[in-house]
């Protein structure tokens, strides 16, 4: 943090920052310390220029102009819908000011004023990685050298807990039974695919192949097309869904045609009637993945079929899948196991078999 201070016993001021990493700290050579704000201001100014070199003179308003009318056409729309929020937000308290004003001490300031509105910690993290984006497409424009969000320590701003909320059997068929008609097949295919509620919702019947049984996603939450192997029962459900004569979407209103957009009030419905708590759409999802981790899929299938591209997304699984657990231990204490009458006259332990 950039200073202006006196040696104690001294009468002239000294000006003390950080450029770099590297400790500034020298003379102004004033005994009135309006007067040394103003050097102190000369010389980071200066330092900025030979940074610059024979960069342009831009501001965060002219980044954030840029950036959204080059880059967030390019991204899907509830991202870039995002990214328009974070831009607006950080817009209001970097204004104008020049790109190479902007460094750890401005960004330290924006957290601050997020966390004093209430922000979650995962709120800001978004906010940060949206101006981390903005900050790496400056630098590719020539605007900037260094990225200045990258300076900031992250680790005081904790993520969002994994959440792994999902259903039973009996659960799901209760809740089913209280799910209005029209809605009953969005259900039973997120918890027998997986597939997200906007991925369901924008499907449309090309993209359905009841030969290959499977569906082909094109637009993803990661960009990526993949291939949902359909079940049994999802299948059969699919194939029991009555086709609209003008619409070409799967799941749409049977009068109008029109596609669903949201399903949320119908859904809060039906978990109330059906006295299921803390329950969301997205756990439908939760739910099909642990369904599938407890009938023993391995995380890298699950991971495919879900279209997770890290894998660590789906480790949170794992801890549902105990059988190889329980194959180790019983092999561990086979060949632990001492005979009776050998070693002392120890005993071997009789396990109680589950009843049957």
């Amino acid at each position: 943090m950039a200073t202006v201070y006196r040696r104690q016993g001294g009468r002239v001021w000294w000006i003390r920052f950080q450029h770099h990493r590297r400790r500034i700290h020298r003379s102004a050579h004033t005994k009135n310390k309006a007067e040394a704000l103003r050097y102190l201001a000369r010389v980071q100014d200066e330092l900025r220029r030979q940074d610059r070199g024979d960069l342009p003179q831009k501001t965060f308003l002219d980044m954030a102009e840029r950036f959204s009318a080059e880059h967030l056409p390019l991204l899907r729309f509830r991202t870039a819908r995002s990214y328009r929020t974070h831009i607006r937000m950080m817009s209001q308290h970097f204004g104008s000011m020049s790109l190479d004003r902007v460094g750890k001490q401005q960004i330290a300031d924006y957290i601050g004023k997020r966390r004093r509105a209430g922000c979650r910690p995962p709120t800001i993290r978004r906010h940060l990685t949206t101006l981390s984006s903005m900050f790496s497409r400056a630098m590719g424009w020539g605007w900037i050298n260094v990225n200045p969000v990258r300076t900031i320590d992250t680790r005081s701003i904790p993520n969002s807990k994994w959440r792994t909320r999902y259903l039973t059997r009996a659960e799901f068929d209760t809740l089913l039974t209280a799910t209005a008609p029209h809605l009953r097949p969005l259900l039973e295919v997120a918890v027998e695919t997986g597939m997200r509620l906007g991925e369901m919702l924008s499907l449309t019947w090309s993209q359905v192949s009841f030969e290959r049984r499977e569906v082909i996603l094109h637009e993803t939450k990661n960009g990526k097309p993949r291939v949902v192997p359909l079940s049994p029962r999802a299948a059969a459900v699919f194939g029991a869904i009555s086709r609209h004569q003008t619409s070409s979407h799967v799941f749409c209103d049977h009068v109008t045609g029109q596609p669903f957009t949201t399903i949320r009030k119908g859904f809060v419905a039906a978990c109330r009637r059906a006295g299921i708590t803390d329950l969301r759409f997205h756990d439908l999802r939760h739910t099909f993945a642990s369904w599938a981790v407890q009938s023993g899929m391995d995380l890298y299938r699950l991971a495919r079929i879900l279209g997770h591209a890290d894998t660590q997304m789906t480790v949170r699984y794992s801890h549902l899948a105990t059988e190889d657990l329980h194959d180790a231990i019983e092999k561990m204490a086979a060949k632990l196991a001492v005979p009776q009458g050998q070693d002392g006259g120890r005993k071997e332990i009789a396990v109680p078999q589950a009843p049957r």
